[in-house]
């Protein structure tokens, strides 16, 4: 059975930064440096997550975590009414199975609880995958870009958007 719901402190937010870090390992393999790779561990999501856990929504197997993702509101000025998707994680071996839609899914509506009109996320331009999973799932490039630097590397990130009517 697949429960979906928002983080709380009783969850083993430790496991939930776990996951992130072997999803970005595995994800991001020939995008990101893998030195940089090599040294992520759950620390780096940890403080974010005790901060606000119930702005992550965790999704469970018959109570395994299984996937992650964390929702925010855009801090641009032109994106009044819009809700972010800030990341969104699975486990490697449960991608490819559906579940990374029912977690956008509960995403949106989470966001649309909220009172957001649109939602918009930033993705990785060489993460393909992913691109054509968010155009399949009718998101649309706004042609913003954006660079992060990761591990001495500059990455680009574009921006895209969708309606939640």
């Amino acid at each position: 059975m697949i429960e979906i719901r928002p983080l709380t402190h009783e969850d083993n937010l430790i496991e939930v930064g776990e996951l992130h870090a072997v999803s970005w390992q595995q994800t991001y393999q020939r995008i990101l440096p893998q030195h940089f790779l090599d040294r992520l561990t759950h620390d780096r999501w940890s403080a974010v997550l005790r901060a606000d856990p119930g702005a992550s929504l965790g999704m469970f197997e018959d109570g395994t975590l299984i996937g992650t993702a964390r929702l925010g509101f855009p801090r641009e000025e032109d994106r009044a009414g819009y809700g972010e998707i800030m990341d969104i994680h699975l486990l490697p071996e449960k991608e490819g199975q559906g579940y990374g839609r029912k977690l956008l899914d509960a995403c949106m509506d989470a966001l649309k609880e909220q009172g957001c009109e649109n939602v918009c996320l930033w993705v990785m331009c060489a993460n393909t995958h992913a691109v054509m999973f968010y155009v399949h799932m009718d998101f649309h490039p706004t042609g913003r870009i954006h660079l992060e630097n990761y591990g001495g590397e500059n990455v680009e990130l574009m921006e895209m958007i969708r309606p939640l009517i």
